[in-house]
């Protein structure tokens, strides 16, 4: 499970918002999941299934 929040939106609009993640030792947008979970300030959570946990994972928060 991973938690993000948007506290701040710089004084434009937040058209979306969640999870970059990359199984490569220099991902990519082309090799690496995108998951979006809506839009606007606040917190969110996604529940991700079905990753190793031996398996190195650069996960940013986009």
């Amino acid at each position: 499970m991973f938690n993000g929040e948007v506290i701040a939106n710089g004084n434009a609009a937040v058209t979306a918002r969640g999870f970059w993640i990359g199984f490569t030792p220099n991902p990519s947008i082309n090799n690496a999941a995108v998951i979006n979970v809506g839009a606007g300030t606040g917190a969110f959570t996604v529940n991700v299934i079905g990753m190793s946990a031996y398996t190195p994972t650069l996960l940013l928060m986009c």
